[in-house]
């Protein structure tokens, strides 16, 4: 009885530990440390995996001659053989349980097992990869949703923020003005107004200028340093800016076209990045679109969007006049009111000197855009994180005004002060990617790693261990050149610019 009791409080005690562990391991992934002389970072990581070319590093604000360690927990759900490698980096070391990994199956209880993975970079090419196998599965790598982590440092946390910041810089395009000598910050262009006055209805653009966050309240677009008669003036001049070339004839309202718009909206994939709370909202886009422009744009957003963060979604002509006909049923009657005529020139040499063209393309030719003719800003390496110019409380003078939050004025100070110290100067491939997937949208469709898609009418191919399932030279078909094998999914993958 006592022999039964004992064994009883001890295997309350290993469950109790063992549950104790998974609530402490909530947050997926590992601990991770990058380290170069005196320099470390502190982040987390989904998986130890990289794959670096000789100047690519494992963190942008690192050099090539790196140390990596990577810290947390294995997680077995079936007590088993299991034999785990990590392949390609001849001379990394892997703890598991303590114990340095060997080449021999072992048995692995049920349980987090700590797992501890350190790298020392040499000079050349490198990469890495954790890959496990057991009786009942063929080799394969590690899965993301086994790798977990505990303890998290303060500065982990810190350079969560850090990142969430350079999200941010380059949503809002910082660098067009504050130039910078980073090759990884890659910001967003704004639209080519090249045509402005074709596309867009006059009133709109002058209640644009005015009080753009009362149009679309997560825009990316400043509120520019202008009285309401400089507003008129640019208003005025932007639309005159048009197209003699253009043809589009507009089409007359259809009820069935609206229809079958609305349906399309639903099903290709829009609501993916323009619904819910977080969504890019589409609202009043009547007020500011002629439907048959917008149905232009639709076929080829990358005539207007240089950044390519509005992808093509393949759509038919028709397709594209249906959904620009339901869209502009929408409207905001206050983006509608006609404004008082402006002067045209005075709007031009605002447009100019303003900094519209440091984010705006206008060409005055086919072959020449026009030149910044104001100030130039300080370079973005200099900039401190204070509360100050467009990240103040309240902008003024020169200082535009994008409406932030404090959270998101901290979130940009904590970048600006990182880069400050270390800029981001080094290829980073495996950042850069899980960075670019955010910004480009791929994880409001696609499972990738713990991320999981806002949109989950449909499911879609994930995109966890993409990369050993598919060729390279497939992704980019994909990606770029249309190729596509799944005819029966309704949601559309959509094409980037290459």
């Amino acid at each position: 009885m006592k022999l039964f009791l004992l064994l009883t409080t001890l295997f309350a005690l290993a469950s109790s530990i063992s549950l104790t562990a998974a609530e402490g391991v909530a947050n997926p992934g590992l601990v991770a440390t990058y380290t170069e002389g005196k320099h470390e970072i502190f982040t987390t990581a989904p998986t130890p995996n990289f794959v670096l070319g000789d100047r690519d590093s494992i963190h942008p604000q690192l050099g090539t001659a790196f140390t990596a360690k990577w810290n947390g927990f294995l997680k077995i759900e079936k007590r088993a053989l299991y034999t785990l490698t990590y392949d390609g980096a001849a001379n990394a070391k892997v703890l598991l349980d303590g114990q340095v990994l060997s080449t021999k199956p072992i048995e692995l209880d049920l349980g987090e097992h700590p797992i501890q993975i350190t790298f020392a970079r040499k000079p050349g090419a490198a990469r890495g990869q954790l890959l496990w196998s057991s009786d009942f599965f063929a080799i394969e790598p590690v899965p993301p949703a086994v790798l977990l982590h505990i303890d998290l440092k303060p500065e982990a946390a810190l350079q969560s923020r850090i990142e969430e910041g350079q999200l941010l810089v380059e949503q809002l395009n910082c660098t067009a003005c504050h130039h910078t000598t980073s090759t990884t910050l890659i910001p967003r262009p704004a639209p080519d107004l090249s045509a402005v006055g074709t596309r867009l209805h006059p009133a709109w653009i002058a209640s644009w200028l005015t009080a753009p966050r009362a149009f679309r309240a997560d825009t990316a677009m400043p509120k520019v340093p202008l009285n309401a008669d400089e507003v008129r003036d640019v208003a005025a001049y932007l639309a005159t800016v048009k197209n003699p070339k253009n043809k589009v004839k507009e089409p007359q309202p259809s009820i069935s076209h609206i229809e079958t718009g609305r349906q399309l909206v639903d099903t290709v994939g829009c609501t993916a990045c323009h619904g819910g709370a977080k969504g890019h909202s589409l609202e009043g886009l009547g007020s500011k679109w002629l439907p048959g422009q917008l149905a232009e744009y639709l076929l080829n957003p990358k005539s207007v969007d240089h950044s390519g963060r509005m992808p093509s979604m393949l759509l038919a002509k028709e397709e594209a006049q249906a959904i620009a006909e339901f869209l502009v049923q929408s409207k905001k009657p206050e983006f509608e009111a006609k404004s008082a005529s402006g002067d045209i020139k005075h709007g031009g040499q605002l447009f100019q000197s303003q900094g519209c063209v440091n984010c705006h393309v206008m060409e005055s030719s086919p072959t020449k855009s026009l030149a910044f003719t104001g100030q130039p800003a300080t370079s973005f390496e200099k900039l401190t994180g204070a509360d100050k110019g467009c990240i103040s409380a309240h902008p003024g003078g020169r200082a535009m005004d994008y409406g932030l939050s404090v959270t998101q004025r901290e979130l940009i100070a904590a970048f600006m002060d990182s880069v400050r110290a270390t800029p981001m100067v080094t290829a980073a491939p495996v950042y850069e990617f899980q960075h670019r997937a955010q910004a480009f949208g791929c994880v409001n469709c696609h499972e990738l790693n713990a991320s999981m898609p806002s949109d989950s009418t449909e499911r879609v191919p994930q995109l966890t261990n993409v990369g050993g399932r598919l060729r390279r030279e497939w992704i980019g078909e994909v990606l770029t050149q249309k190729r596509r094998v799944r005819p029966w999914l309704r949601r559309r993958m959509p094409e980037f610019d290459a």
